[in-house]
Parts: C-alpha cells; structure tokens; sequence
C-alpha cells in the first residue's frame, strides 16, 4: 500500500462503522448520536447545514461546544427563568438541531452552560408554556414556540422584546374564534 492509503482506509472504515450503528435509528435519533460523537472529538460540525453554516437567527458558525452555550447566553442576558428558559430552548432548536426536548434537557444545557440556577425548573418551564414561549409537542416534551423564538431573537434589546410580545399578542387577539353571549344557565 502506498502511504496515506491505511488512513483512507481508516477514515473509510470508521465511516462505515458509524453508517452501519446509525442507520436503523430515527432522524432524530441519528442527529442526537452524532452531535454527541462530536462533541466528545472536540469538532464542530452542523448536521444537516453547510460546513460553517449558521442558523437562522444566529450570526457566525454554528457551534455545539459548552463554551458556545456560554457565550450565547451571555449575550442574550436573559432577565427571568421564562426568558432563560426560552435562551436555553433556542440553543437547542437551533444550534444542536433538537426541536423537541425535556425538561431536564433544558436543565442539563443549563448547567453545560454555566448559566445561574434556575430555583424550580418545572415551574419556570410551565410558565413559558402558558407564557407561549414554549409548546407542548406530546409525549412530555416541549419545543421553542413562535413567541419564545421571536424573544430570543430580539434579545439582548428590552425595547425589541416588547415589541415582539405585544405584536404576538395582538396576532393572537384578532385570529381568535368569535364566541357568542354566554348562556344563561337553567335555575335548579
């Protein structure tokens, strides 16, 4: 063999070792086992994006490590546990491509991302949810509503939240079913 050639047949042959682990499993599942295989390499690599890639909403490459955690939090500055909430949601929607999640996901991504302690992450999770920052999605698990992500988005500025809150509000107010006059209710 010509050298260079065993590290080809290396590559190839951890390659096909992950294609033949990965290939019964769901999407998600796959997307799940592959990041965490990166993460342990120490590499960055965005799954299902171009190298380098960014998401939407998120400015500069993409990237799963603890210390992104870190610094995405830092820069949104999060001010409440709904808000830290919906921080720790967008992160893994968007950086770490996983839409559904539990709430203990959200807690170990805090954690991962030195962020402050959320008291009852339970409570704060149920709020985001009747907050609508978050969704049920079934199954005990919850994803980044349009709220949550139009928050995060407009993050660190106070100013844009507002914005994002009452115009979320007022899209919910109109689109609402027209009720008629409550009925009167039949004397026992």
């Amino acid at each position: 063999m010509k050298p260079g050639n065993s590290e080809a047949l290396d590559e190839f042959t951890a390659t096909k070792t992950a294609y033949d682990a990965l290939r019964s499993l769901e999407q998600a599942e796959q997307v799940r086992a592959l990041r965490v295989i990166a993460e342990k390499l120490g590499v960055t690599v965005p799954v299902g994006a171009a190298p380098g890639a960014a998401a939407p909403g998120v400015s500069g490459p993409v990237q799963t490590t603890p210390a992104a955690a870190r610094r995405f939090m830092a820069e949104k500055q999060p001010q409440n546990a709904i808000e830290q909430v919906a921080c720790l949601a967008f992160f893994l929607n968007h950086h770490r491509e996983v839409p559904s999640f539990k709430t203990n996901d959200l807690e170990t991504l805090n954690a991962e991302a030195g962020a402050p302690k959320i008291g009852n992450i339970h409570d704060a999770v149920g709020n985001a949810v009747k907050a609508h920052y978050l969704t049920q999605v079934g199954g005990g698990q919850k994803g980044l509503g349009i709220l949550g992500e139009n928050v995060v988005n407009s993050l660190p500025d106070r100013e844009h939240v507002k914005t994002a809150i009452q115009q979320y509000s007022i899209k919910r107010r109109s689109g609402g079913k027209k009720r008629g006059p409550k009925r009167q209710s039949k004397p026992s």
